[in-house]
C-alpha cells in the first residue's frame, strides 16, 4: 500500500526561498536519516511551508507519504494510523511493538514523513524511520535542540515575512497583484500592520474579499488603533490571540511572569537581560535562563550581540501586543513597582557608564533615592565599554525619560535625561536631547520640583548652544543658575559662556568662565576644569591673545590626560591655534590627529568639526580638491545627524568661489558653533 496523506498544498503560498533552499538540502548526503525541524511563532507558517515543501518533492518519494497533526496525540496512537496506512491488518499493542514494526516496515522505502504541529522529543522520536532513505519534517512551537543534538536534525527558524513579500502575498490573496501601483501601496501598509505575520495576513485578506465596500486603506485604518488590532485579526477560526494564547498556556508560571511584563516595556530597538532581571527582581543569570525559555518557545525573537556584547532579544509587534494585553489584567501596584525597577536599574548602569568614561569627572546632580542595581561585578562586565552600552540603550533610555514621567516618578525622569546628556552630545543626538530635557522640564514643574527643573533649563538651554539657538538658549541658563551649584553649575556657566562668545560678548563669556573655573577647581573636578580652561582658550583666540590660548591649552591637556574627549578637544583647540597663526601645515597635522581620535570615540560632533576645519586649513595651503572632498564628508556628517545648523555651515563653506575670507569666516563659524 503507498500512502499519500499530504493535506492539500497551501493557496498562494509566497517568499521563503531561503527556507525552501534549506529544507532540499535535508534530502543532499547519505546519512542515517533526513530531518529537518521548523520552529517559530505560531501563526508564522511552520505547517505551510512544510506542506507546500512536502508537495514539491513528493515525487522523489516513491513508497508515499504520511502526515500526522500531533499536537497532543500519544505517539502510539500516531503509530497505529501509520501501521494501518502503511498495509498492516493486525497492529501490536505497546509502543515499542509498534514503534519496531514501523521502523521494519519503512526499511528500504522511501517515504516521507510530516508531523506537524509536535509538542515534544518525547513525542516525535518513536515516529523517526531507522531509514536513510526515508525523509521526516517536524513543525512546532518550540526550538526542538535535542533533536538537532541528538538526532542531527536540520533546525529552520521561521520568522515573520518581509514587507515585499508580506505584500505579495496580499496581493495574491485578494485577486489585487498586477493590479497597479495603487493596490500595492495599500496592501503594504496592511502587510506592515500584521506584522508580515502569514495568519494575520491571510485573516486580513479574508476580511477584505467578505467586504465588498472595504478597501486596503478602510481596513488599515481599522488596525491602526494598536487596542483593537487583535480583535480585528479574526475571521472564523481562524485568530491571531488565539494561536498566541495557546503558546502563552504552555508556559510555566515564571516564564508567564515574564512574557506579560515584557508587554510593560517600550522596547522597538528590542531588550537586554539586565532589563528583564529588573522586571522580576532576580539575579541577571536567571534572566537569562527564563528568556532562552520564552525563544525557545518562539514568543521572544533572539536579535544576538548588540554593540555593547550584551544580548538583545524582541517581542514581534502582535505579540507585544498580546502581552500589553496580559499584563493589563496584573495589579496596578505590581506593574508600577517592575518599571521602576527596570528605571531605576538604567538610571544606576546609565550613571555608572557616565563615571567610567570621564574617570569620575562631570560630576552631575542626581535625584536620590534607591535605586534596582545589578551586583557590580555583572555591571562591569556590560559597562566595559561604557559609551558603546550607553548607545545600545539610547532608545530604552529616551522610552524610560516619557516612561517615568507618566508614573510620576519625577526625580528618575530627571536624573536619566540629564544622565544621557552627554551620549546626546557626543552622538550627535540632538533631537533626543532636546525632547527628553523638555520631558524632564515639564514634569518637573508640574511636581513643583524646583531643583530638577532648573537643571532640566540648564540642559536645554545648553542642546539650544548646540543647535545655534543662543537667545534662547541664554534665556534658559540665567533662570536656572540661582538653583544650582558645585558641578552643575559651573558647566551651566560654560554652556551660557559659548552663546555669549557666539553673540560678540567675549568679555562676559570671560567673567563666566572664571567664576566656572573657580567652581571646578573648589570640587575637584578635572574633567570639567579641562574643559573650562578649553573654552577659555577659545575666549583668548577670539580676542586675538594666541599666546594665552596656548599656556591655557597646555593647562588644560596635563587636567585632560587620560580623558579621552577632552584630550581630543585639546588638540582640536591647539589646531585652531595653529591655523590663526598661519601655521596650516602643523595645523593640518593636528586636525588629522584629532579626526582619527574623535572616529574612535564615534563622538561625531567633534569628527565635523575636526573635519570642518581640516577643509579650511587644505584650502589655505592650496589643496582644494582635498578640502572639497573633507568638507563633502563633513556634510554627509552632518546630513546623517540632521543638524541643520551644521548642514548650513557646510554648505556655506562648500561655495564657490572659495575666497579666504571666506574660508576664515565659515572656520571661525565653526569655531563658536563648536557643540563641546
Amino acid at each position: 500500500m503507498r500512502p499519500a496523506q499530504l493535506p492539500a498544498d497551501v493557496s498562494a503560498f509566497t517568499g521563503r526561498a531561503r527556507e525552501l533552499a534549506a529544507l532540499d538540502t535535508c534530502l543532499e548526503g547519505p546519512g542515517p536519516l533526513h530531518l529537518a525541524v521548523i520552529s517559530g511563532v505560531g501563526g508564522v507558517g511552520k505547517t505551510g511551508l512544510a506542506v507546500h515543501w512536502a508537495h514539491r518533492v513528493a515525487g522523489r518519494f516513491p513508497d508515499g507519504q504520511l502526515y500526522a497533526l500531533l499536537g497532543r496525540s500519544r505517539p502510539e496512537d500516531v503509530l497505529e494510523r501509520f501501521l494501518v496506512a502503511l498495509g498492516v491488518a493486525r497492529v501490536p499493542e505497546g509502543l515499542e511493538e509498534r514503534a519496531g514494526l514501523y521502523r521494519s516496515m519503512l526499511r528500504n522505502r522511501k517515504v516521507l514523513v510530516l508531523l506537524d504541529d509536535a509538542e515534544s522529543a518525547a513525542q516525535v522520536r518513536p515516529l523517526l524511520p531507522g531509514s536513510g532513505g526515508c525523509c521526516v519534517v517536524v513543525t512546532g512551537r518550540r526550538g526542538f535542540a535535542d533533536l538537532v543534538a541528538g538526532e542531527g536534525a536540520r533546525p529552520i527558524a521561521l520568522g515573520t515575512l518581509p514587507v515585499d513579500e508580506a505584500a505579495a502575498l496580499m496581493a495574491r490573496l485578494t485577486g489585487t497583484a498586477g493590479a497597479g501601483p495603487a493596490a500595492p501601496a495599500g496592501l503594504t501598509e496592511l502587510a506592515e500592520l500584521c506584522d508580515g505575520l502569514p495568519l494575520a495576513l491571510r485573516i486580513a485578506a479574508a476580511r477584505l474579499a467578505t467586504r465588498p465596500g472595504w478597501t486596503p486603506a478602510t481596513l488599515a485604518a481599522r488596525l491602526t488603533e494598536e487596542r483593537r488590532r487583535l480583535d480585528e485579526l479574526r475571521a472564523g477560526e481562524l485568530d491571531v490571540r488565539a494561536s498566541f494564547a495557546l503558546s502563552y498556556r504552555e508556559l510555566g508560571e515564571a516564564e508567564r511572569l515574564l512574557f506579560r511584563r515584557l508587554g510593560l516595556l517600550d522596547a522597538c530597538a528590542g531588550f537586554a537581560p539586565w532589563a528583564v532581571a529588573a522586571l522580576l527582581d532576580v539575579p541577571l543569570g536567571h534572566a537569562c535562563e527564563l528568556l532562552e525559555r520564552l525563544a525557545y518557545a518562539q514568543l521572544v525573537q533572539p536579535l544576538g550581540p548588540d554593540a555593547a556584547g550584551q544580548d538583545r532579544y524582541r517581542l514581534h509587534d502582535l505579540v507585544r501586543l498580546f502581552a500589553e494585553e496580559l499584563v493589563a489584567a496584573d495589579p496596578p501596584a505590581e506593574r508600577h513597582a517592575a518599571l521602576e525597577r527596570v528605571y531605576g536599574c538604567l538610571l544606576g548602569l546609565a550613571q555608572d557608564a557616565y563615571l567610567r568614561e570621564y574617570s569620575g569627572g562631570f560630576r552631575l546632580a542626581h535625584g536620590g533615592g534607591d535605586l534596582w542595581r545589578l551586583p557590580p561585578k555583572d555591571a562591569a562586565t556590560l559597562l566595559a565599554e561604557p559609551f558603546l552600552w550607553l548607545d545600545a540603550e539610547r532608545t530604552a533610555l529616551v522610552s524610560a525619560v516619557h516612561g517615568s514621567a507618566r508614573l510620576g516618578l519625577t526625580r528618575i525622569c530627571w536624573d536619566l535625561a540629564l544622565t544621557g546628556v552627554r551620549l546626546f552630545e557626543v552622538r550627535g543626538y540632538l533631537g533626543d536631547w532636546r525632547a527628553t530635557a523638555t520631558i524632564g522640564l515639564r514634569a518637573c514643574e508640574e511636581a513643583g520640583d524646583e531643583t530638577g527643573a532648573a537643571l532640566m533649563r540648564a540642559s536645554l538651554g545648553a542642546c539650544h548652544v548646540f543647535t545655534g539657538r543662543h537667545g534662547e538658549a541664554g534665556e534658559l541658563l540665567e533662570s536656572a543658575l540661582p538653583y544650582l551649584e558645585g558641578t552643575m553649575r559651573a558647566l551651566a556657566l560654560g554652556s551660557l559662556a559659548r552663546a555669549e562668545l557666539r553673540a560678540g560678548r567675549a568679555e562676559r563669556a570671560r567673567e563666566l568662565l572664571a567664576e566656572a573655573h573657580r567652581l571646578a577647581i573648589a570640587g575637584r573636578d578635572r574633567a570639567t576644569e579641562a574643559v573650562l580652561l578649553i573654552l577659555i582658550a577659545e575666549v583668548y583666540v577670539t580676542t586675538g591673545r594666541v599666546d594665552f590660548a596656548d599656556a591655557t591649552l597646555a593647562w588644560a591637556a596635563a587636567l585632560a590626560e587620560g580623558i579621552r574627549r577632552p584630550e581630543a578637544r585639546v588638540t582640536l583647540v591647539t589646531a585652531e591655534v595653529a591655523a590663526r597663526r598661519g601655521d596650516h601645515e602643523r595645523a593640518a597635522v593636528l586636525y588629522g590627529k584629532a579626526l582619527r581620535t574623535t572616529r574612535d570615540l564615534r563622538d561625531r560632533l567633534l569628527e565635523w568639526q575636526s573635519l570642518f576645519g581640516l577643509a579650511a586649513t587644505l584650502r589655505a595651503l592650496g589643496r582644494p580638491r582635498e578640502a572639497a572632498t573633507t568638507l563633502g564628508q563633513a556634510l554627509a556628517l552632518a546630513e546623517d545627524m540632521a543638524d541643520e545648523t551644521r548642514i548650513g555651515l557646510t554648505r556655506a563653506a562648500a561655495d564657490p568661489p572659495p575666497q579666504d575670507g571666506r574660508v576664515r569666516r565659515a572656520a571661525r563659524a565653526g569655531r563658536s558653533e563648536r557643540g563641546e
